[in-house]
């Protein structure tokens, strides 16, 4: 993920914008930029744990497998032929304020732009968990990123993912995200698929969603 990825087409970021890591790139917008009911995209906070990874929609599928009856592996046109709708989320990050805090604490400090809000579209995980068949014996599911880094005192590449209590993922109307205020989701934002997690921090809306794994 890089700062054009997020620049306006005269290559200037949006005024205001508050970069805290280009690479991979971390950012919030100026509190003034997020006072309407939604958040325009280029003023969305961008929180990137490894670099955005290129990803060929064409060829792009989501595997959902593990505890199910029936794995699925999903194209964007199978998913977009899927019942769909469209939800007024708002995400932040767990660390929004943390450059307030004394003493100071490790991490990227945010101000208070690291909070924004969007209409999502896409699928009900709902939907597709029922398609799968999750079996009795399953009691999580693993979100799985596209995204890979390293991470200290592993050896070699991780991607990025996020567990979540099956009885969680069934209370919390989960949304698998392909359209982001009206328009395909970006590229900084997860494309082609991001999983929306109402009432949890922004960490659980996994990006560049390829795989959800029943344990």
């Amino acid at each position: 993920m890089t700062l054009n990825e997020l620049a306006l087409p005269d290559g200037t970021l949006p005024e205001g914008m508050v970069v805290h890591r280009p690479d991979p790139l971390n950012c919030e917008a100026p509190v003034a930029a997020l006072g309407g009911d939604v958040t325009p995209n280029r003023y969305f906070y961008v929180r990137s744990h490894f670099r955005a990874p290129a990803i060929d929609a064409a060829t792009w599928r989501l595997d959902v497998a593990g505890l199910v009856e029936h794995r699925l592996v999903l194209s964007l046109p199978d998913l977009t032929r899927l019942p769909s709708e469209a939800r007024l989320v708002t995400l932040e990050c767990a660390g929004d304020g943390r450059r307030f805090l004394s003493p100071e604490t490790p991490g990227e400090q945010w101000g208070r732009g690291a909070v924004s809000t969007a209409e999502w579209t896409g699928v009900p995980l709902a939907v597709v968990l029922d398609e799968a068949g999750v079996l009795p014996t399953a009691t999580d599911a693993v979100f799985r990123g596209a995204d890979r880094g390293s991470v200290s005192g592993v050896a070699g590449e991780v991607s990025f993912e996020r567990g979540l209590p099956l009885a969680v993922v069934r209370d919390a109307d989960i949304l698998l995200a392909y359209a982001m205020n009206g328009e395909p989701l970006p590229v900084q934002h997860g494309f082609p698929l991001r999983a929306i997690v109402p009432d949890w921090y922004g960490v659980a809306s996994v990006k560049w969603l390829c795989a959800i794994e029943l344990t």
